[in-house]
């Protein structure tokens, strides 16, 4: 690929650009008050101003400033150059401006820039692109390059990349391309890509080597890939992460292999991994008070694949033992079959639940972010009301027997990291419906929706932001949601203004009552403090009604307050102290502490 070097013009100009005439050498050793760029906009402006050295990473609320040295301006002169040069400038005048604080002990900076004509791009040329279609002009535009635009070396080089996987997404998977610029001027370029196409390729046998012949079969469902199904890269990485999912195997090296003149053969090394794990924990958290967990997984007990587990957990509220079977890559997709037997009790202020359950989950893997999951529960459930009280307009009823529902949820995933989530986006949505006709105590229909994002802002800090809505109600003849299928909020993960569960209705004996209706929002900013710990500013707010009829916006109840986070290998280990804005005359303390490892969302 030849590219003209622009950077190169502007490492030219360093010995004719004038900054001053001693770089400020006197005032080596104060303090830099303040930095300032002129004669660009934001777009520019913005990021140069994170790779200066002048500015520097400020500390916790900016209070650590940096020292004023001449070696620092003229390094920060030279990056100005090359940054501009890189975008397109490489014809821009830098110079320089101090203006010492002598009382102060300070010094300001100003560093002004004149851009310069930049070098555009006067023609734009695709050729030898073999039977692909040609591109069309939103295609084009959607490489990032465009007559007229501002000619780069970055982005030349993104828009050959871009060229690139368009032919092999037509099915040349052993595609090159070559870039030339050709100038027309000292400020305008004539820009060409080149295509070597060779032929076109389509699949042909998935061939596995390095595990036992069990493995085979569920290896090929897990890639689906079908023979002289025509090439496209997608399908590769869809069957690389598809097998990688099996979590069966400890490296997984695939390849392509020429088979013939227009066959690939797609080739799969694999090594296979220790299958048993034993896990166990205990920890303490302010909700739920000691946790002790405890799992163990064979994750190829019956082969091919199919794997057993079994865990355990308890709380001072929740005591659960749960074991469940693993049927990998069923129909020829990334859908895995769960099939489970749970035992689980429940010991709360306002009631106390056994369940005993089983289960049958099809959790369907339709790309790498997203995932549905669907299936029938079979529960035996014992509610017993430890608080009657006949005022409450859905009183907790003594209900023994039978429930009978099919769930449904999906689950989209686009955050760059699961402990420590920088930018993205997570959504949930889940529903279960207990339908006349089964034989069920209790016939009922809930729905929850959650969406949570995240986004980087300046100084490393994370602005994160989460919304979630819970609404249920019995049907076809039930009078009320059974106690343990309500919605509570309150804690360290919900609503911090609160302690575990204490937000919304309660009874005559002040205990929880939950409710047909939650919706609950929280917004907090996260920021570097010292080493590794994080500070946090956030607001919570939201509210748990009894009957969805009986919803009013105007009884939110918010707070708001600071928090710090340890990161650790397990994830942030997370202090917040709730301090609530619009307490009601509910009891309740206006002021509350929470513990707990992870980030509240």
């Amino acid at each position: 690929m030849r590219l003209i070097a622009l950077s190169l013009l502007g490492l030219l100009l360093l010995a004719t650009t004038a900054h001053g005439d001693d770089l400020g050498r006197s005032y080596r050793g104060l303090l830099i008050n303040k930095v300032t760029i002129q004669g660009l906009d934001s777009s520019l402006a913005n990021p140069l101003r994170d790779g200066l050295a002048l500015i520097g990473r400020r500390g916790f609320l900016n209070m650590r400033r940096i020292e004023y040295a001449p070696r620092l301006l003229e390094g920060d002169l030279a990056r100005i150059r090359l940054f501009m040069a890189r975008r397109g400038y490489p014809y821009a005048e830098v110079s320089s401006e101090l203006i010492p604080l002598v009382d102060a002990k300070k010094i300001d900076v100003t560093l002004k820039i004149q851009p310069g004509p930049p070098v555009i791009i006067d023609s734009l040329e695709f050729v030898n692109l073999g039977q692909a279609r040609p591109l069309t002009t939103d295609e084009a535009s959607g490489l990032g390059i465009a007559v007229g635009s501002v000619f780069t070396d970055v982005v030349a080089a993104r828009a050959r990349l871009g060229v690139l996987k368009y032919l092999t997404e037509n099915g040349y998977a052993r595609a090159k391309v070559e870039v030339e610029v050709q100038p027309i001027s000292s400020t305008r370029v004539a820009v060409r890509f080149t295509g070597d196409t060779g032929r076109r390729w389509q699949f042909g046998a998935v061939r596995v080597s390095g595990v036992p012949e069990s493995f085979h079969a569920v290896v090929n469902r897990a890639a689906n890939i079908q023979r002289g199904e025509p090439y496209h890269p997608r399908t590769v990485r869809d069957a690389t992460d598809d097998i990688r999912a099996l979590r069966l195997f400890r490296k997984v090296d695939v390849s392509l292999v020429e088979a013939d003149s227009s066959t690939l053969d797609f080739v799969c090394e694999l090594s296979e991994r220790d299958h048993r794990s034993i896990e166990a924990g205990v920890g303490y958290m302010t909700d739920d008070g000691l946790l002790v967990t405890a799992s163990w997984e064979h994750r190829n007990l019956f082969k091919a694949g199919r794997g057993f587990r079994i865990l355990g957990s308890a709380t001072q509220y929740r005591q659960l033992l749960e074991s469940a079977v693993t049927f990998p890559a069923l129909f020829r997709s990334p859908t895995t079959g769960i099939g489970s037997v749970a035992y689980e009790r429940k010991v709360e202020p306002a009631y106390e639940s056994t369940d005993i359950r089983t289960s049958y989950f099809f959790v369907w893997r339709y790309n790498r972010r997203g995932t549905i999951t669907t299936g029938p529960l079979f529960q035996i459930i014992s509610t017993v009301e430890t608080a009657p009280d006949a005022d409450i307009p859905l009183e907790i009823r003594d209900v023994n027997g039978p429930v009978t529902s099919l769930i449904a949820e999906w689950a989209y995933d686009i955050s760059d990291d699961l402990i420590f989530p920088t930018r993205g986006f997570k959504v949930n949505w889940d529903h279960q419906l207990a339908p006349p006709g089964l034989g069920s105590v209790a016939k009922f229909y809930r729905m929850g929706t959650g969406l949570t994002g995240y986004q980087k802002v300046r100084n490393r800090a994370v602005l994160a932001g989460r919304v979630f809505t819970g609404i249920g109600w019995p049907i076809s003849g039930t009078e009320a949601l059974l106690i343990n299928d309500r919605y509570f909020a309150g804690g360290s993960n919900s609503h911090r203004g609160y302690q575990r569960q204490r937000l919304g209705p309660k009874d005559a004996d002040d205990n929880p009552q939950g409710g047909e209706l939650s919706v609950l929002t929280a917004a907090e900013i996260r920021f570097p403090f010292w080493k590794i710990i994080e500070a946090t500013l956030f607001l919570d707010g939201g509210q748990v009604w009894l009957s969805k009829d009986a919803a009013n916006f105007g009884e939110f109840s918010w707070a708001f307050g600071p928090g710090l986070a340890i990161r650790s290998p397990v994830g942030p280990i997370r202090f917040d102290y709730g301090i609530r804005i619009n307490p009601p005359d509910d009891g309740e303390p206006n002021q509350v502490f929470h513990f707990a490892i992870g980030y509240a969302f």
